[in-house]
């Protein structure tokens, strides 16, 4: 078993979704694939929250803008039956993410309960798109909803992980397919309500399926070239 986790630069559009693809087809093993939003979501959902807070209804041009990236990536990727059928789910989606901003725009008012409802999406709808890729190219796939398996606190914004639960609820899920595909960063409290493990939180949830299900090895798959001791952007 090995785990494979993807960063937001490595899922940012339809041609770097298919490289993850072809990554993954290239392994017998059985593999768990861990993967972020799409390059910048995150920030972009956390700025549009922002702008309904402030009662600036240019959040709406902003919630389009990602509805469309997802969109695009979809149209890219899969034939025109496949596709439909793939945005009628992502739909489902974009409407609770749409309500969520409208009740913020609405109250001028936002909790970091609200916000991690929020940022949740853009791993949703990220691997959403990327199991439903392996399928297509013939993979014993299968999408995971991490919501259902990692189990925090209810720090919102920064949960602090059960770490016994998550392990037998990932140990009790994780059989029966080749490939397992699951969105990081995001979780569940005991009441149920949508957590987030901070940023750079992905990491953490790969981590996390790699040792509930002693994987021989975890993966970090990124854009940096090695180890470094300063942010290479800088």
């Amino acid at each position: 078993m090995k785990t494979l986790k993807f960063g937001g630069t490595s899922v940012k559009d339809a041609e770097m979704m298919s490289r993850v693809t072809e990554i993954v087809k290239n392994s017998n093993e059985e593999q768990i694939v861990v993967v972020s939003a799409m390059g910048g979501a995150t920030d972009f959902l956390l700025r549009a929250a922002e702008k309904a807070h402030l009662g600036n209804s240019e959040y709406k041009e902003d919630f389009k803008a990602f509805q469309i990236r997802h969109e695009e990536a979809i149209d890219q990727l899969f034939g025109s039956e496949k596709a439909l059928a793939l945005k009628d789910e992502v739909v489902q989606f974009l409407e609770e993410l749409d309500n969520l901003f409208n009740g913020i725009f609405l109250t001028r008012d936002i909790s970091a309960k609200t916000k991690d409802r929020i940022v949740s999406m853009g791993e949703l709808l990220s691997s959403k798109i990327i199991a439903q890729n392996l399928i297509e190219n013939n993979i014993d796939a299968v999408w995971l909803d991490s919501r259902e398996l990692i189990r925090t606190d209810s720090t919102f914004g920064n949960a602090r992980v059960d770490i016994e639960e998550t392990y037998s609820n990932i140990k009790f899920k994780v059989k029966g397919h080749q490939v397992f595909v699951a969105p990081g960063f995001i979780a569940r409290d005991a009441a149920g309500e949508a957590s987030t493990l901070g940023r750079g939180g992905s990491d953490y949830s790969a981590a996390l399926y790699a040792a509930a299900l002693d994987a021989e090895v975890l993966e970090i798959w990124t854009d940096v070239s090695g180890m470094m001791t300063a942010d290479p952007r800088k």
